[in-house]
């Protein structure tokens, strides 16, 4: 699925025009993204828990080459879903 087919169930839902539910649906990215940057975590309580999670820094290898590289540590988002969706799997 993708933003556009996002937008078009909240436009059936919502009976919004095409225009307003992709603003809605990039609105709400939007400030999944803020939130994320600004505080690291974002609960959608029956939904489930965005989290900015550390990794740390390691070695690595180029396989082709046999050679090890270092691979710097980075920031990535990790979702778990909550109880109501787990519930659909």
């Amino acid at each position: 699925m993708t933003k556009v087919d996002l937008a078009k169930t909240v436009k059936e839902e919502l009976g919004f025009s095409q225009a307003e539910s992709l603003m809605v649906v990039e609105k709400v990215f939007s400030a999944i993204s803020s939130i994320l940057k600004e505080e690291g975590r974002i609960e959608l309580r029956g939904f489930g828990t965005f989290l900015v999670k550390k990794r740390k820094e390691r070695i690595g290898r180029i396989i082709s080459l046999n050679k090890p590289i270092k691979v710097p540590g980075y920031k990535t988002v990790v979702f778990v879903p909550g109880k109501d969706l787990k519930r659909i799997g």
